[in-house]
């Protein structure tokens, strides 16, 4: 990382895992210095998931803010140092993009797109989620809200849940770029993909009222697309004239976006993403919600 020196210290927490990750962070710590491991052996019922992990990590910082990131994460060497301009006294959460580093183009598209709603609406409070892969956390936000404390005791959503809570005292600021963004290198297999989707896209059912409400208007106006191409020159041509011009904002907003992330590549794929993105959405939000999903490697349904 560029300015090591501004890293106060690095904790690693195993979440009871049965392999050699404890041994693994050990053997770094010892190594690398100044970095400190937790060890998690039991959880509380309310703190599920990650939730558990992160909350002994905010409790034991000692740092104003906290930099959050995943196993299989690759953050890039500016990390830090471009993240901390975005602090100050007023920042709640600092939230970036994590991008696979396989060459996908819907997985890239699906990344893309996500992290640039989410920044879009987090100036005005309203971010309805974010990524633990790249969060930044404020210690004093943390406290002040009382961490996880009256949120869903659910598995999943413990970066969703904690921005929700914060953003209503506290700004968050988006990471718009490049220097910012983390590369993961997961790779899960048919299985895994299903229950990563079930756990990711079923808590839009936990979102606020306007935004699940938002997401089931965009489910209405999604069936209106089969119905045109069905309906031919006989629809109504102000139906036409919506869609069409709804499509067209998505795009130039999605284009100015990923300029401002080097995501440029990605841009004449949009009207093709966008087609079939929401299909996928719609199948993992209520296959999620009405069926459970897997935590990560557990068996039990959550």
């Amino acid at each position: 990382l560029d300015e090591l020196s501004a890293v106060h210290e690095f904790i690693l927490v195993d979440d009871n895992s049965e392999d050699r990750t404890g041994e693994l962070m050990e053997a770094f710590a010892r190594k690398a210095g100044k970095t400190r491991v937790i060890r998690l052996k039991g959880k509380p019922p309310g703190l599920p998931g990650k939730k558990w992990g992160i909350t002994r990590v905010m409790e034991t910082a000692v740092t104003d803010f906290v930099f959050f990131t995943d196993a299989d994460c690759l953050p890039p060497l500016s990390w830090v140092k471009r993240g901390k301009s975005y602090l100050d006294e007023k920042t709640g959460m600092a939230i970036g993009a994590v991008f696979s580093s396989r060459r996908n183009w819907f997985a890239a598209l699906e990344s893309t797109s996500g992290a640039l709603f989410a920044f879009a609406l987090a100036p005005f409070g309203q971010a309805p989620y974010c990524s633990g892969g790249n969060m930044i956390v404020s210690r004093k936000a943390f406290e002040t809200v009382g961490g996880y404390d009256g949120t869903p005791s659910m598995a999943s959503g413990d970066d969703m849940f904690l921005l929700q809570k914060i953003q209503k005292s506290f700004s968050i600021r988006p990471m718009y770029e490049r220097a910012t963004a983390v590369l993961t290198h997961r790779l899960y297999s048919p299985g895994e993909y299903v229950e990563k989707n079930k756990r990711k896209y079923g808590k839009n059912f936990h979102l606020r009222s306007w935004q699940t409400a938002a997401f089931l208007a965009g489910i209405l106006y999604f069936s209106l697309i089969p119905v045109m191409v069905v309906g031919g020159r006989g629809a109504c041509p102000l139906i036409w004239t919506v869609l069409g011009g709804k499509a067209l904002t998505e795009w130039a907003a999605f284009g100015i976006g990923a300029v401002r992330m080097g995501r440029i590549k990605e841009i004449p794929f949009f009207p093709v993403f966008a087609l079939l993105y929401p299909v996928k959405v719609i199948i993992f939000s209520f296959w999620g919600a009405l069926k459970g999903y897997r935590w990560k490697s557990e068996r039990k349904i959550h």
